[in-house]
């Protein structure tokens, strides 16, 4: 293990060889007490985790990188801007080391690069048995395909290197450390919709055809928007219907 202290952000990193899971061995520090801006990166993951269950490979060379964050004042009761000041912590992260092209925002959870998934984000958080609805801390996990793309996916992933770009997981993970502590602060000084104008300009348009999948049941239309909830807006023929959750599928 190597520990690189990154004082100037307050970020604390740990660089591992092999883990289990980035993310479950983040949960395991913040029940024992760690305190927030705790980072674990991962040349491998040998259980790594996906949404909705799913198992993710990271393959070496790929990033996998945990964040323990413990919200500031104001930020404990609104779980849902996580997923978007994420979302747009990896983009932004991956746009200012690449300049890539094609790099997109899918809701809720995914980063996509020519329409095919290049990496995800998976929170979890632990409430308080105290105050209800408040968080008392939350695993922000990132998988981001630097290297090598999974196969399972049939052909719907890509990576970094299929576009003959080449960025070290090291590199990747202090930029994200860099755009979080910025964008967290733009956060608690200009609030939710100031992330959310920057989320929208990275995702697809309003009015582009998807699909919500919940379980066997997909809802087709086209993209409304998202609320200041974080629900995705779907428009099926002048009715608009409200996605706290699902899987999105891109249409075009």
């Amino acid at each position: 293990m190597t520990i690189h202290h990154i004082v100037d952000w307050e970020w604390r990193l740990e660089h591992y060889q092999e883990v289990t899971s980035t993310s479950d061995l983040c949960k395991e520090r913040a029940r024992n007490g760690e305190r927030s801006f705790l980072a674990l990166l991962a040349d491998r993951q040998t259980k790594g985790r996906g949404s909705r269950g799913r198992s993710w490979k990271s393959g070496e060379g790929n990033l996998a990188l945990s964040l323990l964050i413990r919200p500031e004042q104001g930020l404990e009761k609104t779980p849902y801007i996580w997923p978007f000041l994420s979302a747009v912590v990896v983009y932004e992260a991956l746009f200012s080391l690449t300049r890539l092209k094609g790099l997109q925002i899918k809701w809720p959870n995914d980063l996509l690069l020519d329409s095919k998934k290049l990496g995800g984000i998976l929170i979890e958080q632990e409430l308080s048995s105290q105050e209800p609805g408040k968080t008392e801390w939350l695993v922000i996990g990132f998988g981001v395909n630097l290297e090598q793309s999974p196969k399972n996916l049939g052909g719907k992933a890509t990576s970094l290197r299929e576009r003959n770009v080449s960025i070290s997981v090291l590199e990747l993970a202090y930029e994200i450390l860099k755009k979080f502590s910025f964008f967290q602060k733009q956060l608690l000084e200009k609030g939710f919709s100031y992330i959310l104008t920057i989320w929208m300009e990275r995702s697809f348009p309003v009015g582009y055809p998807l699909a919500v999948k919940i379980k066997n049941v997909q809802y087709t239309g086209h993209f409304a928007g998202i609320d200041e909830r974080g629900f995705l807006l779907l428009d099926q023929e002048g009715h608009i219907k409200e996605f706290s959750t699902g899987e999105v599928l891109l249409l075009e």
